[in-house]
């Protein structure tokens, strides 16, 4: 977890201001799907979670 919020930090709440709190939800869950199902990582041999964790079953 530390590591996710870690990149949410670096990739997307630095970069995007909220203005509501409704607005910052939405671009936690936004980048939740993005970081499961677009974002390859060098520690999964550069598969998404989500393909990484298909590959296993």
């Amino acid at each position: 977890m530390e590591s996710f919020w870690s990149h949410f930090k670096t990739e997307c709440y630095y970069w995007l201001k909220c203005e509501t709190y409704g607005e910052l939800v939405e671009m936690i869950e936004n980048y939740i799907k993005f970081y499961n199902t677009q974002r390859y990582q060098i520690k999964l041999n550069s598969l998404t979670p989500e393909e990484y964790q298909n590959q296993a079953a």
